[in-house]
């Protein structure tokens, strides 16, 4: 899954149902299921029944049907493929199960490229009617990645907008190819990429006139024009915290066509325990595994968005001075990891001034210490539930934007008002000061609350629904002032809206907080029910002193990129002397050995060789566990070190040329090229130490056979 992860963050980044559209009955009449496995991420499959009815198409698009919602994501899916051809695409299930007939797949045979597509296109007859199914594909196209990155300057997305067209040309090939004629309504699906692209799609087709009705079910959408049309029929699914659906920003004026309609997140909605319970009982079915979500992973992903729209204020910019260096990187072989894309992106772009480049630096080192926590497994996170250790790093990076996770809400067993019309907005509490918070629902007297608290470093954040009541306990140590800051977020919106900063004197004590819904922010209440006198004032938190705010508060447990310049520079200048070191001892001998002396030991081209080696080991494991941004770092140390034992072969071969000498020496410069492109596509999991101590004993055992070849030259002349 070549860089799922990134789409995630940045290349690839929301609306009650308007009046126009109603909510039909949740199950239409001759329902059939339709069973099939489809690739959710890097090769899991998983068995899922998608339901079909050809009465999804005798009630108007501008009625949304849950049924024809999952039957869409159904189809959707069913286009999906794999690099790995773990399981083959199953449209031809779906479809053909449906009734649909003169199936015409395109481009699933073809090379990727920044601007092609690959889908299906099948038709039916209902009544008097001809309904022409379409879906694109929406995972495992491989180079089609970099034109979602393709933002341009026009109004439309212009990577979206040029598959949209050659989709269209598609459509209207088959068309008339198969001679349809007459009444005729389309019915268009898609997942992430694809998902935009049938959205430009709809959204021609509408204004063509050319069909009796548009229905587009639409999934994991990103953003795709800068004049939006709330057109009848276009449904947008997205999670909220998917960051896929936030591409591109908002604050560049990316919208949607037709109608958004969001999935339910701890942040924002009060019932999500209960709504989390039914999601929990499909994903169980589906997966075998428990639904879980990670609040504290959307938080960083959605912190990275805001930076990159803080320094990126708008489109224009990004195209002039980001587009083309990110789809170069977003290309490169070697990069696998979403932070080493961007690290190294980040590193190529001009910057205009001082704070600019100050403000890089805090991101690269903040990507770095991300990288860190999730590689390294967060075990706060695992013993919370947001983070599943039995999955791989990406299966967890990019939870919000797996299929299964669309499935396991869509199927949920949960009025489809209640799933996908509730609450968007929440309320975000920054306590400058590490305190310890209760919350309970409405009153005192209430119940528990289970809100999103998180520690950012000596900081604690809040973030708990705005549409409700609650009793916020707050209690501090020590005496000192108090400083906290209150801001509104939303999905909706990629930039928190400004905010209100609060200072005060507090004592040890407990202090409480009454929210009403809609209110701002009350005063902080002593157990004796007086206030604390707190001044008020605008407040517009940066992401940049987020991210550094945390980056302080855990300084020394992580490396940043300036102490890795500094101790790259150390060590070469270190490796440097030992080489001039090593070369004037061959001199020395190499004189000595003219006037008559005895040849130097084998030793003194033995222990230098083994010393760059070790070294060069030293580094790889060093890069591995802490320049986790950094992929090239691992890949070219851990070259060098066999490189080094490539040349001890080679001086072993020179002084004993030997068939076993020979073979050695041709197998470690093989090694050694094979060992560099491992390492540049080596994906960062859990295991990763495992796999550098797998990687130490073997460079050990190669050095030792290397070595060997002197000593064999020393018997034989004895």
């Amino acid at each position: 899954m070549k860089r799922l992860a990134i789409t995630l963050l940045i290349g690839a980044f929301l609306l009650a149902v308007p009046a126009e559209s109603s909510f039909a009955a949740q199950n239409a009449s001759n329902t059939q299921n339709i069973t099939f496995p489809f690739l959710d991420t890097i090769n899991e499959v998983y068995t899922w029944s998608f339901p079909y009815s050809d009465d999804f198409f005798r009630t108007p698009s501008g009625e949304f049907n849950i049924e024809m919602a999952r039957g869409s994501l159904g189809l959707a899916v069913s286009t999906f493929r794999s690099i790995e051809h773990v399981v083959k695409p199953q449209y031809k299930t779906y479809l053909t199960g449906a009734g649909f007939r003169d199936l015409a797949a395109f481009g699933f045979d073809k090379p990727t490229t920044a601007d092609s597509l690959s889908g299906i296109i099948g038709s039916k007859k209902i009544d008097d009617v001809t309904v022409i199914a379409a879906a694109a594909c929406g995972q495992g196209y491989e180079n089609e990645w970099a034109g979602n990155l393709k933002v341009g300057k026009g109004d439309r997305h212009q990577g979206f907008e040029k598959a949209s067209l050659l989709f269209q040309k598609h459509i209207s090939k088959y068309i008339a190819d198969n001679g349809i004629k007459g009444k005729k309504v389309i019915w268009l699906t898609g997942y992430s990429r694809a998902s935009a692209v049938a959205n430009i799609t709809a959204a021609d087709l509408i204004e063509s006139g050319d069909y009796e009705d548009v229905y587009a079910y639409l999934f994991a959408v990103p953003r795709t024009t800068k004049k939006p049309v709330a057109y009848s029929g276009i449904y947008n699914f997205c999670g909220q915290y998917d960051p896929v659906p936030g591409t591109p920003l908002q604050s560049w004026g990316f919208e949607r066509y037709g109608t958004d309609l969001f999935t339910p997140s701890q942040e924002a909605d009060p019932d999500y325990d209960d709504l989390k319970k039914a999601a929990d009982a499909v994903c169980t079915e589906l997966t075998s595994m428990h639904f879980h979500n990670n609040p504290e992973l959307n938080f960083q992903f959605y912190l990275i968005l805001e930076f990159m729209g803080e320094f990126f204020p708008t489109s224009d910019d990004y195209v002039d001075r980001f587009q083309d260096i990110l789809m170069e990187t977003w290309t490169t072989p070697d990069f696998e990891h979403f932070t080493a894309i961007l690290n190294d992106a980040m590193m190529d772009v001009d910057t205009n001034n001082t704070l600019e480049d100050h403000s890089r630096s805090v991101f690269i080192n903040y990507l770095s210490y991300i990288a860190a926590q999730h590689v390294g497994l967060d075990q706060k996170q695992v013993d919370e539930g947001y983070w599943n250790p039995d999955e791989s790093v990406t299966a967890n990076l990019v939870l919000e934007h797996r299929a299964s996770t669309y499935v396991n809400w869509l199927f949920a067993d949960v009025p489809v008002t209640q799933l996908l019309n509730g609450s968007m907005d929440c309320r975000r509490i920054t306590f400058l000061d590490d305190v310890s918070i209760i919350v309970r629902k409405d009153d005192a007297a209430g119940e528990l609350a289970t809100p999103l608290i998180m520690k950012n470093g000596s900081e604690t954040m809040l973030s708990i629904p705005s549409d409700h009541a609650y009793q916020v306990t707050v209690k501090r140590k020590g005496s000192s002032v108090l400083t906290y800051y209150d801001e509104q977020v939303s999905p909706l919106h990629l930039m928190p809206d400004p905010g209100t900063i609060y200072i005060a004197t507090a004592n040890d004590a407990k202090y409480t907080l009454h929210l009403l819904p809609g209110e701002d922010l009350p005063q902080l209440t002593r157990a004796d029910g007086s206030s604390l006198n707190a001044p008020a004032a605008p407040f517009d938190a940066s992401p940049v002193s987020i991210m550094k705010s945390e980056l302080n508060s855990i300084e020394g447990s992580y490396l940043t990129l300036n102490e890795a310049l500094k101790i790259a520079s150390f060590i070469l200048c270190g490796f440097v002397l030992l080489l001039l070191w090593c070369f004037v001892i061959f001199l020395i001998h190499r004189r000595r050995v003219k006037i008559g002396h005895q040849p130097y030991s084998d030793w003194y081209v033995i222990v230098p060789h083994l010393l760059c080696i070790v070294t060069f080991v030293a580094l790889t494991i060093f890069a591995t566990l802490n320049l986790y941004s950094i992929i090239n770092a691992r890949a070219e140390c851990a070259c060098i070190a066999m490189f080094f034992v490539f040349l001890l072969s080679l001086r072993g071969l020179l002084r004993n040329r030997t068939l076993r000498n020979v073979l050695f020496t041709i197998f470690t410069l093989l090694f050694t090229l094979w060992l560099h492109q491992y390492y540049g596509r080596f994906i960062l999991s859990p295991s990763v130490i495992a796999n550098v101590t797998v990687y130490t004993i073997i460079v050990g055992i190669l050095s030792w056979l290397a070595a060997i070849g002197f000593r064999k030259r020393k018997r034989e002349q004895e």
